[in-house]
Protein backbone atom coordinates (compact mmCIF):
# COMPACT_ATOMS: atom_id res chain seq x y z
CA UNK A 1 0.00 0.00 0.00
CA UNK A 2 1.20 3.45 -0.73
CA UNK A 3 1.48 6.01 2.00
CA UNK A 4 -0.61 9.13 1.53
CA UNK A 5 1.35 11.39 3.80
CA UNK A 6 3.26 14.34 2.49
CA UNK A 7 4.25 13.95 -1.13
CA UNK A 8 7.58 12.11 -1.36
CA UNK A 9 10.62 13.87 -2.72
CA UNK A 10 11.34 13.22 -6.38
CA UNK A 11 14.12 10.65 -6.58
CA UNK A 12 15.83 8.89 -9.45
CA UNK A 13 13.79 5.76 -8.65
CA UNK A 14 10.56 7.73 -8.91
CA UNK A 15 11.56 9.19 -12.29
CA UNK A 16 12.34 5.72 -13.59
CA UNK A 17 8.97 4.35 -12.45
CA UNK A 18 7.13 7.26 -14.04
CA UNK A 19 9.09 6.84 -17.26
CA UNK A 20 7.95 3.24 -17.75
CA UNK A 21 4.27 3.73 -16.80
CA UNK A 22 2.27 4.21 -20.02
CA UNK A 23 -0.10 7.09 -20.40
CA UNK A 24 -3.71 6.31 -21.30
CA UNK A 25 -5.19 7.52 -24.51
CA UNK A 26 -8.18 9.28 -22.94
CA UNK A 27 -8.70 12.18 -20.59
CA UNK A 28 -8.01 11.37 -16.94
CA UNK A 29 -11.21 11.62 -14.86
CA UNK A 30 -12.39 10.67 -11.40
CA UNK A 31 -15.60 8.73 -11.98
CA UNK A 32 -18.61 9.25 -9.66
CA UNK A 33 -19.47 6.18 -7.57
CA UNK A 34 -22.76 5.10 -6.05
CA UNK A 35 -22.00 3.27 -2.81
CA UNK A 36 -23.14 3.62 0.80
CA UNK A 37 -20.82 2.55 3.59
CA UNK A 38 -20.56 2.81 7.35
CA UNK A 39 -18.00 5.11 8.91
CA UNK A 40 -15.86 2.18 9.99
CA UNK A 41 -15.96 0.42 6.60
CA UNK A 42 -12.63 -1.24 5.92
CA UNK A 43 -12.56 0.07 2.35
CA UNK A 44 -14.15 2.49 -0.09
CA UNK A 45 -13.85 1.93 -3.84
CA UNK A 46 -12.85 4.69 -6.25
CA UNK A 47 -12.78 4.69 -10.04
CA UNK A 48 -10.45 6.71 -12.29
CA UNK A 49 -10.85 6.71 -16.06
CA UNK A 50 -8.42 7.38 -18.89
CA UNK A 51 -5.17 6.33 -17.30
CA UNK A 52 -3.33 3.24 -16.07
CA UNK A 53 -1.57 4.23 -12.87
CA UNK A 54 0.45 2.78 -10.03
CA UNK A 55 -1.61 3.14 -6.81
CA UNK A 56 1.50 3.82 -4.75
CA UNK A 57 1.84 7.17 -6.54
CA UNK A 58 -1.67 8.57 -6.09
CA UNK A 59 -2.43 11.51 -3.78
CA UNK A 60 -5.94 12.64 -2.96
CA UNK A 61 -7.82 15.40 -1.17
CA UNK A 62 -11.36 14.96 0.13
CA UNK A 63 -14.33 16.94 1.29
CA UNK A 64 -14.94 16.54 4.18
CA UNK A 65 -11.21 16.47 4.83
CA UNK A 66 -9.57 13.17 5.73
CA UNK A 67 -6.14 13.12 7.34
CA UNK A 68 -3.61 11.27 5.13
CA UNK A 69 -2.69 9.10 8.12
CA UNK A 70 -6.21 7.66 8.09
CA UNK A 71 -6.21 5.87 4.76
CA UNK A 72 -4.06 4.13 2.20
CA UNK A 73 -4.47 3.46 -1.52
CA UNK A 74 -4.38 -0.04 -2.96
CA UNK A 75 -5.09 -1.81 -6.23
CA UNK A 76 -8.36 -3.37 -7.34
CA UNK A 77 -9.88 -5.59 -4.61
CA UNK A 78 -10.56 -9.31 -4.67
CA UNK A 79 -8.82 -9.96 -7.96
CA UNK A 80 -10.79 -7.42 -10.01
CA UNK A 81 -8.73 -6.93 -13.16
CA UNK A 82 -9.75 -3.36 -13.96
CA UNK A 83 -6.79 -1.01 -13.76
CA UNK A 84 -9.25 1.84 -13.18
CA UNK A 85 -10.53 0.72 -9.80
CA UNK A 86 -8.78 1.81 -6.62
CA UNK A 87 -9.33 0.64 -3.07
CA UNK A 88 -9.11 3.22 -0.28
CA UNK A 89 -8.24 1.37 2.91
CA UNK A 90 -9.28 2.78 6.28
CA UNK A 91 -6.50 2.70 8.85
CA UNK A 92 -6.85 1.71 12.49
CA UNK A 93 -8.35 4.29 14.83
CA UNK A 94 -10.00 6.30 12.03
CA UNK A 95 -13.46 6.65 10.46
CA UNK A 96 -14.74 7.98 7.18
CA UNK A 97 -16.53 11.31 7.76
CA UNK A 98 -20.34 11.10 7.69
CA UNK A 99 -22.25 12.45 4.72
CA UNK A 100 -21.23 12.68 1.06
CA UNK A 101 -17.59 11.77 0.57
CA UNK A 102 -16.18 13.77 -2.36
CA UNK A 103 -12.79 13.86 -4.08
CA UNK A 104 -11.72 17.48 -4.64
CA UNK A 105 -8.16 16.89 -5.84
CA UNK A 106 -6.42 14.03 -7.63
CA UNK A 107 -2.72 13.67 -8.36
CA UNK A 108 -0.59 10.86 -9.69
CA UNK A 109 2.93 10.83 -11.13
CA UNK A 110 1.73 12.27 -14.43
CA UNK A 111 -1.49 14.20 -13.83
CA UNK A 112 -2.85 16.77 -11.39
CA UNK A 113 -6.60 17.42 -11.31
CA UNK A 114 -7.39 20.56 -9.33
CA UNK A 115 -10.78 21.95 -8.31
CA UNK A 116 -12.72 18.80 -9.04
CA UNK A 117 -15.77 17.78 -7.01
CA UNK A 118 -16.74 14.14 -7.48
CA UNK A 119 -18.90 12.15 -5.09
CA UNK A 120 -17.56 8.64 -4.47
CA UNK A 121 -19.63 7.47 -1.48
CA UNK A 122 -22.36 8.21 1.04
CA UNK A 123 -21.09 7.54 4.54
CA UNK A 124 -23.46 6.58 7.37
CA UNK A 125 -22.33 7.09 10.94
CA UNK A 126 -21.32 3.79 12.52
CA UNK A 127 -24.08 2.47 14.79
CA UNK A 128 -23.22 0.91 18.13
CA UNK A 129 -25.23 -1.03 20.68
CA UNK A 130 -24.58 -1.05 24.40
CA UNK A 131 -24.75 -4.34 26.25
CA UNK A 132 -27.79 -4.38 28.55
CA UNK A 133 -28.45 -7.14 31.08
CA UNK A 134 -31.71 -5.80 32.51
CA UNK A 135 -34.44 -8.39 32.94
CA UNK A 136 -37.59 -8.32 30.82
CA UNK A 137 -40.42 -10.84 30.91
CA UNK A 138 -41.15 -13.33 28.19
CA UNK A 139 -44.49 -11.86 27.09
CA UNK A 140 -45.68 -9.41 29.77
CA UNK A 141 -42.97 -6.84 28.97
CA UNK A 142 -44.31 -4.92 25.98
CA UNK A 143 -41.48 -2.57 25.03
CA UNK A 144 -37.72 -3.01 24.61
CA UNK A 145 -35.71 0.22 24.14
CA UNK A 146 -32.28 -0.04 22.53
CA UNK A 147 -29.29 1.68 24.09
CA UNK A 148 -26.57 2.80 21.68
CA UNK A 149 -25.35 5.51 19.33
CA UNK A 150 -26.24 6.53 15.76
CA UNK A 151 -29.42 4.43 15.75
CA UNK A 152 -31.68 7.17 14.38
CA UNK A 153 -31.85 5.65 10.90
CA UNK A 154 -32.57 2.13 12.12
CA UNK A 155 -34.12 0.06 9.33
CA UNK A 156 -33.63 -3.54 10.37
CA UNK A 157 -32.78 -5.58 13.48
CA UNK A 158 -31.73 -9.23 13.53
CA UNK A 159 -32.40 -11.03 16.83
CA UNK A 160 -31.09 -14.26 18.28
CA UNK A 161 -33.16 -16.31 19.01
CA UNK A 162 -34.83 -15.20 15.76
CA UNK A 163 -37.80 -12.83 15.85
CA UNK A 164 -39.84 -11.74 12.86
CA UNK A 165 -40.51 -8.02 12.39
CA UNK A 166 -44.16 -7.27 11.78
CA UNK A 167 -45.19 -10.51 13.45
CA UNK A 168 -43.24 -10.88 16.70
CA UNK A 169 -42.46 -7.19 17.09
CA UNK A 170 -42.66 -3.77 15.46
CA UNK A 171 -40.07 -1.00 15.40
CA UNK A 172 -41.05 2.34 16.88
CA UNK A 173 -39.48 5.31 18.64
CA UNK A 174 -40.30 6.66 22.09
CA UNK A 175 -38.88 10.08 22.98
CA UNK A 176 -36.32 9.61 20.23
CA UNK A 177 -35.16 6.21 21.52
CA UNK A 178 -35.44 3.28 19.06
CA UNK A 179 -37.83 0.84 20.71
CA UNK A 180 -39.16 -2.61 19.85
CA UNK A 181 -42.85 -3.24 20.63
CA UNK A 182 -43.85 -6.86 21.23
CA UNK A 183 -46.70 -8.17 19.09
CA UNK A 184 -49.94 -9.35 20.66
CA UNK A 185 -49.60 -12.92 21.93
CA UNK A 186 -45.89 -13.05 21.02
CA UNK A 187 -42.78 -13.72 23.10
CA UNK A 188 -39.34 -12.07 23.26
CA UNK A 189 -37.66 -15.44 22.85
CA UNK A 190 -39.08 -17.61 20.10
CA UNK A 191 -38.04 -20.80 21.95
CA UNK A 192 -40.11 -19.77 24.99
CA UNK A 193 -37.16 -20.33 27.33
CA UNK A 194 -35.48 -17.92 29.75
CA UNK A 195 -32.08 -16.63 28.64
CA UNK A 196 -30.33 -13.80 26.84
CA UNK A 197 -31.85 -11.88 23.94
CA UNK A 198 -29.17 -10.77 21.50
CA UNK A 199 -28.99 -8.55 18.46
CA UNK A 200 -26.69 -10.11 15.87
CA UNK A 201 -27.29 -7.69 13.01
CA UNK A 202 -28.65 -4.22 12.33
CA UNK A 203 -29.06 -1.84 9.40
CA UNK A 204 -29.09 1.94 9.78
CA UNK A 205 -28.72 2.75 6.10
CA UNK A 206 -25.66 1.02 4.68
CA UNK A 207 -26.81 -2.58 4.80
CA UNK A 208 -27.03 -5.17 7.55
CA UNK A 209 -23.85 -5.24 9.61
CA UNK A 210 -22.92 -8.11 11.91
CA UNK A 211 -22.87 -7.47 15.61
CA UNK A 212 -23.40 -9.60 18.70
CA UNK A 213 -24.73 -7.71 21.71
CA UNK A 214 -26.98 -8.83 24.52
CA UNK A 215 -29.87 -6.36 24.86
CA UNK A 216 -31.91 -8.06 27.60
CA UNK A 217 -32.17 -11.08 29.85
CA UNK A 218 -35.57 -12.71 29.30
CA UNK A 219 -37.23 -14.18 32.40
CA UNK A 220 -40.38 -16.28 32.52
CA UNK A 221 -43.57 -14.36 33.14
CA UNK A 222 -44.76 -13.62 36.68
CA UNK A 223 -46.23 -14.41 39.16
CA UNK A 224 -43.22 -15.83 41.01
CA UNK A 225 -44.15 -18.12 43.86
CA UNK A 226 -42.00 -19.62 46.60
CA UNK A 227 -40.70 -22.76 44.92
CA UNK A 228 -38.31 -23.99 47.59
CA UNK A 229 -40.25 -27.25 47.86
CA UNK A 230 -39.65 -27.78 44.15
CA UNK A 231 -36.18 -26.30 43.60
CA UNK A 232 -34.33 -23.08 44.29
CA UNK A 233 -30.89 -21.51 43.98
CA UNK A 234 -29.48 -19.20 46.63
CA UNK A 235 -28.47 -15.75 45.46
CA UNK A 236 -24.96 -14.74 46.54
CA UNK A 237 -22.20 -12.60 45.12
CA UNK A 238 -19.12 -14.66 45.79
CA UNK A 239 -16.29 -12.96 43.93
CA UNK A 240 -14.13 -15.10 41.70
CA UNK A 241 -11.55 -14.42 39.00
CA UNK A 242 -12.34 -15.04 35.35
CA UNK A 243 -9.72 -17.80 35.07
CA UNK A 244 -11.25 -19.85 37.91
CA UNK A 245 -12.59 -23.12 36.55
CA UNK A 246 -15.24 -23.83 39.16
CA UNK A 247 -17.75 -22.22 41.50
CA UNK A 248 -20.16 -23.62 44.08
CA UNK A 249 -23.92 -23.19 43.78
CA UNK A 250 -26.15 -23.44 46.84
CA UNK A 251 -29.83 -24.33 46.66
CA UNK A 252 -32.66 -26.48 47.91
CA UNK A 253 -34.54 -29.44 46.48
CA UNK A 254 -32.03 -29.87 43.66
CA UNK A 255 -31.85 -33.20 41.88
CA UNK A 256 -29.54 -35.55 43.83
CA UNK A 257 -28.20 -36.70 40.47
CA UNK A 258 -26.14 -33.55 39.82
CA UNK A 259 -26.01 -33.80 36.03
CA UNK A 260 -29.82 -33.82 35.77
CA UNK A 261 -30.07 -30.24 37.02
CA UNK A 262 -30.18 -27.72 34.21
CA UNK A 263 -29.63 -24.00 34.65
CA UNK A 264 -30.85 -21.17 32.42
CA UNK A 265 -28.48 -18.20 32.54
CA UNK A 266 -29.14 -14.50 31.93
CA UNK A 267 -26.08 -14.36 29.65
CA UNK A 268 -24.76 -16.93 27.21
CA UNK A 269 -23.87 -19.91 29.39
CA UNK A 270 -20.45 -21.52 29.49
CA UNK A 271 -20.06 -25.19 28.73
CA UNK A 272 -20.12 -26.78 32.16
CA UNK A 273 -20.42 -29.96 34.18
CA UNK A 274 -22.12 -30.37 37.57
CA UNK A 275 -21.01 -32.56 40.48
CA UNK A 276 -22.38 -32.90 43.98
CA UNK A 277 -20.77 -31.24 46.96
CA UNK A 278 -23.79 -31.92 49.14
CA UNK A 279 -26.72 -33.74 47.57
CA UNK A 280 -29.80 -31.61 46.88
CA UNK A 281 -28.27 -28.43 48.37
CA UNK A 282 -24.78 -27.71 46.97
CA UNK A 283 -23.32 -28.28 43.51
CA UNK A 284 -19.93 -27.65 42.01
CA UNK A 285 -20.07 -26.14 38.54
CA UNK A 286 -16.91 -26.64 36.47
CA UNK A 287 -16.64 -24.84 33.17
CA UNK A 288 -14.73 -26.02 30.11
CA UNK A 289 -11.36 -24.31 29.99
CA UNK A 290 -12.05 -22.64 26.62
CA UNK A 291 -15.54 -21.49 27.69
CA UNK A 292 -15.59 -18.25 29.75
CA UNK A 293 -18.06 -17.66 32.58
CA UNK A 294 -19.49 -14.73 30.64
CA UNK A 295 -19.76 -14.88 26.86
CA UNK A 296 -17.66 -11.77 26.18
CA UNK A 297 -15.23 -12.54 29.02
CA UNK A 298 -16.18 -9.27 30.69
CA UNK A 299 -16.44 -8.80 34.45
CA UNK A 300 -19.94 -8.90 35.91
CA UNK A 301 -22.50 -11.01 37.71
CA UNK A 302 -23.27 -14.61 36.78
CA UNK A 303 -27.05 -14.87 37.01
CA UNK A 304 -29.27 -17.96 36.78
CA UNK A 305 -32.83 -17.12 35.74
CA UNK A 306 -34.41 -20.54 36.16
CA UNK A 307 -33.64 -24.15 37.00
CA UNK A 308 -35.01 -27.45 35.76
CA UNK A 309 -34.24 -29.99 38.52
CA UNK A 310 -34.58 -32.88 36.10
CA UNK A 311 -38.36 -32.91 36.06
CA UNK A 312 -38.86 -31.03 32.81
CA UNK A 313 -40.50 -28.18 34.75
CA UNK A 314 -38.84 -24.77 34.65
CA UNK A 315 -38.69 -23.06 38.03
CA UNK A 316 -38.05 -19.29 37.77
CA UNK A 317 -35.69 -17.96 40.44
CA UNK A 318 -37.60 -14.80 41.27
CA UNK A 319 -38.18 -11.78 39.10
CA UNK A 320 -34.49 -11.15 38.38
CA UNK A 321 -32.93 -14.55 38.87
CA UNK A 322 -30.26 -15.62 41.35
CA UNK A 323 -26.74 -14.21 41.26
CA UNK A 324 -24.37 -17.12 41.94
CA UNK A 325 -21.02 -15.36 41.43
CA UNK A 326 -19.45 -12.02 40.64
CA UNK A 327 -16.78 -12.51 37.99
CA UNK A 328 -13.69 -10.28 38.21
CA UNK A 329 -10.99 -9.72 35.60
CA UNK A 330 -7.73 -11.55 36.17
CA UNK A 331 -5.50 -8.74 37.46
CA UNK A 332 -2.03 -7.92 36.22
CA UNK A 333 0.37 -5.00 36.60
CA UNK A 334 2.40 -3.70 33.68
CA UNK A 335 6.16 -3.64 34.15
CA UNK A 336 7.91 -0.27 33.98
CA UNK A 337 11.43 1.05 33.53
CA UNK A 338 10.72 4.38 35.25
CA UNK A 339 13.19 5.81 37.77
CA UNK A 340 11.83 6.76 41.16
CA UNK A 341 13.59 9.04 43.64
CA UNK A 342 13.64 7.35 47.05
CA UNK A 343 11.65 10.13 48.73
CA UNK A 344 11.51 13.14 46.37
CA UNK A 345 9.20 11.41 43.89
CA UNK A 346 5.79 11.70 45.48
CA UNK A 347 3.62 9.89 42.93
CA UNK A 348 3.79 6.59 41.04
CA UNK A 349 1.22 5.69 38.39
CA UNK A 350 0.52 2.01 37.76
CA UNK A 351 -1.09 0.59 34.63
CA UNK A 352 -2.57 -2.87 34.30
CA UNK A 353 -5.92 -4.63 34.25
CA UNK A 354 -8.56 -5.72 36.72
CA UNK A 355 -8.06 -2.93 39.25
CA UNK A 356 -11.00 -2.38 41.63
CA UNK A 357 -11.72 -0.05 44.54
CA UNK A 358 -10.86 -2.90 46.92
CA UNK A 359 -7.52 -3.76 45.29
CA UNK A 360 -4.63 -4.54 47.62
CA UNK A 361 -0.98 -4.74 46.57
CA UNK A 362 2.07 -6.38 48.10
CA UNK A 363 5.48 -4.84 47.36
CA UNK A 364 9.15 -5.76 47.58
CA UNK A 365 10.57 -3.87 49.41
CA UNK A 366 7.55 -3.84 51.71
CA UNK A 367 5.24 -0.85 51.55
CA UNK A 368 2.15 -0.56 53.74
CA UNK A 369 -0.91 1.25 52.46
CA UNK A 370 -1.97 4.24 54.60
CA UNK A 371 1.34 4.12 56.49
CA UNK A 372 3.74 4.47 53.53
CA UNK A 373 1.41 5.49 50.72
CA UNK A 374 -2.17 6.14 49.70
CA UNK A 375 -3.78 4.53 46.69
CA UNK A 376 -6.39 5.89 44.28
CA UNK A 377 -7.90 3.58 41.65
CA UNK A 378 -8.94 5.69 38.65
CA UNK A 379 -10.47 2.82 36.68
CA UNK A 380 -9.86 -0.85 35.92
CA UNK A 381 -6.56 -0.09 34.15
CA UNK A 382 -5.03 2.84 36.06
CA UNK A 383 -4.19 3.57 39.67
CA UNK A 384 -2.07 6.19 41.44
CA UNK A 385 0.13 5.69 44.49
CA UNK A 386 1.04 8.75 46.55
CA UNK A 387 4.00 8.56 48.96
CA UNK A 388 3.21 9.83 52.45
CA UNK A 389 5.29 12.57 54.04
CA UNK A 390 8.41 11.23 55.74
CA UNK A 391 8.20 7.82 54.05
CA UNK A 392 10.38 6.25 51.34
CA UNK A 393 9.88 3.98 48.32
CA UNK A 394 12.96 2.01 49.38
CA UNK A 395 16.76 2.06 49.19
CA UNK A 396 18.39 3.60 46.12
CA UNK A 397 19.83 1.13 43.66
CA UNK A 398 16.98 -1.33 44.27
CA UNK A 399 13.91 -2.08 42.19
CA UNK A 400 10.34 -1.71 43.40
CA UNK A 401 8.25 -4.77 42.57
CA UNK A 402 4.60 -5.64 42.91
CA UNK A 403 4.75 -9.23 44.09
CA UNK A 404 1.05 -9.95 44.74
CA UNK A 405 -2.36 -8.44 44.04
CA UNK A 406 -5.83 -8.96 45.48
CA UNK A 407 -8.53 -7.35 43.34
CA UNK A 408 -11.37 -8.49 45.57
CA UNK A 409 -11.43 -12.28 45.24
CA UNK A 410 -8.31 -13.01 47.28
CA UNK A 411 -4.71 -12.81 46.17
CA UNK A 412 -4.53 -13.87 42.53
CA UNK A 413 -2.59 -17.15 42.43
CA UNK A 414 -1.37 -16.78 38.85
CA UNK A 415 0.04 -13.28 39.28
CA UNK A 416 3.63 -12.82 38.10
CA UNK A 417 5.67 -10.25 40.00
CA UNK A 418 6.30 -7.04 38.03
CA UNK A 419 9.09 -4.49 38.43
CA UNK A 420 7.32 -1.11 38.42
CA UNK A 421 10.25 1.25 39.10
CA UNK A 422 13.95 1.58 39.75
CA UNK A 423 14.66 3.44 42.98
CA UNK A 424 17.41 6.07 42.66
CA UNK A 425 19.13 8.44 45.05
CA UNK A 426 17.30 11.67 45.85
CA UNK A 427 18.46 14.79 44.01
CA UNK A 428 20.52 17.39 45.83
CA UNK A 429 18.86 20.29 47.62
CA UNK A 430 19.64 22.52 44.63
CA UNK A 431 17.40 20.47 42.35
CA UNK A 432 13.72 21.37 42.10
CA UNK A 433 12.13 17.92 42.05
CA UNK A 434 10.08 17.99 45.24
CA UNK A 435 6.89 16.96 43.51
CA UNK A 436 8.27 14.70 40.80
CA UNK A 437 5.84 12.29 39.21
CA UNK A 438 7.04 8.91 37.94
CA UNK A 439 5.55 7.75 34.67
CA UNK A 440 6.64 5.97 31.49
CA UNK A 441 5.47 2.39 31.41
CA UNK A 442 7.15 -0.55 29.79
CA UNK A 443 5.59 -3.93 29.09
CA UNK A 444 3.04 -6.32 30.49
CA UNK A 445 4.44 -8.63 33.14
CA UNK A 446 4.99 -12.10 31.86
Amino acid sequence: LGSLGSKPKQTMRLFLVAFFVPLGSGEVTVVPMSQTVYGDAAKVLMSVGGYSYEPSFVWLSFEPEIAPRCYGVGASPEGVSSSKLLTLWLKEGCEWPAGELRVVRYEDQNVVLESIDVKIADVVRTPTLKRVESVIYLSSTRFLPLDGTNLGGLRKVVFEPPLSEGYDYARTSILGVPTMRLGSGRRWRSDGLPGPLRIVGLDTGAGTRATDVEVAAVQLDPPFENNEDVASVTSKKTKTYASALSIEIDGTSLNPSASKNKFYFASEAPSYALTNVQKRSKLKMTRAKESPWRDDNSPGDLVILAVDPGTGVLVPLGSKGATVASILEDPFVMASTVSLYATATRQLDLVGRGFTSSTRLSFDPTLIVSLDYTMHVTNSTHMTLRLNEGRTWGHSGKTLRVVAIDAGAGYFSDFVAAVVAKIVKDPSDDDDDDDAVAKGFGKESD
